[in-house]
């Protein structure tokens, strides 16, 4: 997870708008959607999946997993989006513009008005470039813009679940939990919400 996590910051250092940020800014944006950056990732990665997620590292989660709390995660992934992933043909631009999409949150915690409305006018280009592109693939139907931006609600809901249970693996001391992946999911002890 934590090379996961390693990567979506590079991932993050490639647009130069993320560079012009400050460091508190860049941690802002990073730490308002990283769960679901992560979850995004998994989806794609296990979209010729059926009952399996695969994770950054290869390893493979089932929705039979016995923990529990793992199961019922997963089995939403598969069932809420590695399906939609399917179904749809969701291709790596498109999966990519999500991401992007997700990323550039001008209402992310602690960004200042004028890195928000910054922020804002990065996320409406990424949208017309994915727009842009889904009209130039003929063979798609002219819903599917609004079809993917659907999947948002399903992938934000999952990521609440997500960590709430990692809060509560942190709160009842059932697992260790890694520093950075505590710092960008919980955001520290006040960030949770739960």
């Amino acid at each position: 997870m934590q090379h996961q996590l390693l990567l979506l910051v590079e991932w993050a250092k490639s647009f130069p708008a993320f560079i012009e940020l400050n460091v508190e800014e860049q941690v802002a944006l990073l730490r308002a959607h990283a769960g679901e950056l992560l979850i995004l990732g998994v989806t794609y990665r296990s979209r010729a999946e059926t009952a399996m997620l695969i994770l950054g590292n290869s390893f493979r989660v089932s929705s039979n997993n016995p923990d529990l709390s793992m199961a019922q995660v997963a089995g939403r992934v598969i069932n809420e989006l590695v399906s939609q992933f399917r179904e749809l043909g969701i291709d790596f631009t498109e999966y990519a513009c999500l991401k992007a999409v997700v990323f550039f949150d001008p209402d992310a915690v602690h960004l200042p008005p004028s890195v928000s409305t910054r922020v804002r006018r990065w996320r409406h280009s990424v949208l017309q470039r994915m727009q842009d592109y889904m009209s130039t693939q003929q063979y798609r139907s002219r819903s599917r813009f609004g079809e993917l931006l659907l999947l948002l609600p399903k992938l934000q809901s999952i990521n609440h679940e997500m960590i709430r249970k990692v809060y509560r693996t942190k709160v009842e001391g059932l697992a260790q939990i890694d520093t950075l992946l505590q710092e960008l999911l919980l955001g520290g002890e006040a960030g949770c919400g739960v």
